[in-house]
C-alpha cells in the first residue's frame, strides 16, 4: 500500500492519513504506545497501519513474539 497500489484488490486507490499519529495498544498487556500511519483503499476498503518510527518498531520487536511461517 505504501507504493499506491493495494495489494488486495490491486487498484491505486489508497489514502492515507500521515499527518495523524495513530496510537495502538492491546488490552491487558504492557505495550507502551506505538505510533501507526493508517493507509486505506478507497476501492475495497482494506486498511493497513505501519509502525511510524524505528524507536516505536524496537517496542513491538521487544513486546510480541515473532510469527514463524
Amino acid at each position: 500500500m505504501k507504493s499506491g497500489t493495494c495489494p488486495k484488490c490491486g487498484q491505486k486507490d489508497v489514502y492515507g492519513d500521515l499527518n495523524t499519529p495513530h496510537g495502538i495498544s492491546v488490552d491487558r498487556m504492557a505495550v507502551p504506545r506505538i505510533n501507526t500511519i493508517l493507509l486505506v483503499c478507497g476501492s475495497c476498503g482494506y486498511l493497513e497501519f505501519y509502525v511510524e518510527t524505528e524507536e516505536d518498531l524496537s517496542k513491538v520487536q521487544s513486546k510480541f513474539r515473532r510469527v514463524e511461517g
